[in-house]
This record gives structure tokens, sequence and C-alpha cells, in this order.
């Protein structure tokens, strides 16, 4: 369900309500790069319960809650427990005794389904105590954000800055109503920051993941709303900083700085993603303005090798051709 976005500015809502706002955020236009058939479906199908969202997402937001607003995610976000009461029997007949013992904590039991139910109803998200590399759970989350609050340069920005600030802005070019919501804005230093939990935050391997991830597109749109709403001044460019946070032990931090400045290094990044964004944005607002969200089309097409496959090929023919 969508409701009508407020008019252009920021804004302190929930994420439920900024997820609701009728228009177009880096989310929605990474959908569109698949197709806007598709794009339609994942808006009007967004998870609105915790339960339908991938464990990831659930990880990321405590994760974010933890260092930004530790408090509020004491109220949003429950440990799951080891162990659940259960009746265990020994023996038979007259000489069966049955006790209640404590057995490690088991989601097909119908004690721990009732538990989980009613954590949900009564507003709170279930998450496992410890996790893995792969599915992390709160210790993991609370010892990341405990590296993030005391990162001498990080942590002064999270201390002076708004957290989760949802923004809407009008995009110059198309005309197209967008949003997006910021993990850290501090207006007096015209900065805001994303917080990312990565499995490697080395540069070269986060590199690589942050252009598959779109984050160049996410990041384009994020500075250029800050323009649009007039928060940067003419003679101070914009920066954005992503804050990549390792998911195991010890928890090593990276911070990424990218200028809006065509002499810095970053700009070439930030450039691709205005490249990549803006006519994603331009087809999402000819897709609501007509109402058609087109598919991959009705038409046969023919199948090509990619890119890799023709060098290999091409290699195996030379191969061939010599003997």
């Amino acid at each position: 369900m969508t409701i009508e976005a407020p008019k252009p500015g920021i804004y302190d809502v929930s994420f439920a309500e900024y997820q609701q706002w009728d228009a177009a955020n880096s989310t929605a236009l990474k959908w569109m790069r698949h197709a806007p058939a598709f794009a339609k479906y994942m808006i009007e199908h967004q998870a609105t319960d915790e339960d339908e969202e991938p464990h990831w997402a659930v990880f990321g937001r405590l994760f974010h809650l933890l260092c930004t607003e530790h408090k509020k995610a004491d109220k949003e976000f429950i440990i799951i427990p080891d162990t659940y009461p259960k009746e265990v029997s020994e023996g038979r007949g007259k000489d069966k005794t049955t006790e209640t013992a404590q057995v490690p904590w088991n989601m097909n039991a119908n004690h721990c389904m009732g538990w989980w139910a009613q954590q949900k109803a009564n507003g709170l998200q279930p998450i496992k105590r410890d996790g893995t590399e792969n599915s992390p759970g709160y210790n993991q989350a609370e010892a990341m954000a405990e590296v993030v609050r005391n990162h001498p340069r990080i942590g002064k920005l999270i201390s002076l800055g708004k957290p989760e600030v949802s923004v809407v802005w009008r995009d110059d070019l198309t005309g197209v109503l967008c949003k997006g919501r910021y993990d850290v804005w501090s207006e007096p230093a015209v900065v805001a920051a994303d917080l990312k939990s990565t499995v490697l935050a080395r540069e070269d391997a986060f590199w690589s993941q942050s252009f598959k991830q779109g984050y160049h597109l996410q990041v384009a749109m994020y500075i250029d709303s800050l323009i649009a709403l007039g928060k940067v001044q003419p003679d101070r460019p914009v920066k954005f900083l992503i804050v990549a946070v390792e998911k195991y032990a010890p928890y090593l931090v990276n911070v990424f700085e990218i200028n809006d400045d065509p002499g810095d290094d970053s700009f070439d990044w930030l450039d691709l993603g205005r490249k990549d964004y803006r006519p994603l944005l331009a087809q999402y607002g000819q897709c609501k303005e007509t109402g058609i969200w087109p598919g991959y089309g009705y038409d046969t097409k023919g199948m090509a090798l990619p890119a890799w496959a023709i060098k290999e090929l091409q290699q195996t023919r030379k191969i061939e051709w010599t003997q």
C-alpha cells in the first residue's frame, strides 16, 4: 500500500511510513533495471511485516539502530531465548515420570511458535543472540555498532548528526518525485552517511561489491537530493560517506568518501551513478504517467554469448586452428 508523499523536505518518520510514500527511490530504480513490470510488482508487494523480510534486511536495520539509536533498538528487537520449557517423560507405566526441562530452542515447537507470535503482536522483532558470518545475530550487530561508535570520525558524526532521516525532492530534469533515507545527516557539516554491513570492507573487494549492489546509483541520488533541497552552497561541494563494517571479528571499518567534485578520484564513480539512475528515473516517470509497466516484451530473441564466453570460444578456435 502506498500513501501520498509529503512535499519536498527532510522528515523524521518511521521506516514503515517512509516505505509507503509514493515516490521513486534507488531501490525502485534497481528493480527497474530488471524490468518495469518487476518494479511495479515489488513496489506493490513490499514486505510490511518483518517475517517476510530476508534476514540481512532485519539484521541491517538492527545494526543501524544500534549505531545511531540504541534505545530505539531495544524497543524494537528482542533476543530469542536459547532454551524453552518442555515436558520430558521417562520410564513406562507406573514407573513413568514427567518433569519440565529446558531444551534447545526449536522454532517448530508449539511453545516457540507461540512465543514468536506474541512478540510480533507486541511490536517486537525477534532475533537470535549469536549467529554466523552469513547469518549474524544481536551480539554481532552490537559488536559492529560499538566499533562504529568508537570510530574517531564516524562516531563524532553520529553523535552530532541526525539519525534515520527521510527526504523528499523533485528531480529537476524529469519532474519525478523522489525519496531517500539517510542513515546519518549532519546539516552543519553538509555531509550524509550510509552504514553498510559487509563480509569484506577492504577497498578492492568493497569497490566491486558496491558497484554490483548499485551503491553508486543510490549515492548519486542522495547527493542530488541535497542539491535539489538547497542544502549545498555553491562554493561548498557536497560529500557522502559510506561506512563499511565487516560482519566478523575484529569488525574492521573502512570509510569511503564520495565528493561531488570533478577533480576528485571518486567523481567518476558518482558520474556513472548519475548516468545509470537518470534514464531509469525517466522511464519510471513515464510508467507512472501512462500506467504501462512493460516486461520483456512478446517478440522472440536470439541467443548470444556473453563477452567472457566469446573470448573463451575465440581462444578455443585459435588452439584448434594451430593443431
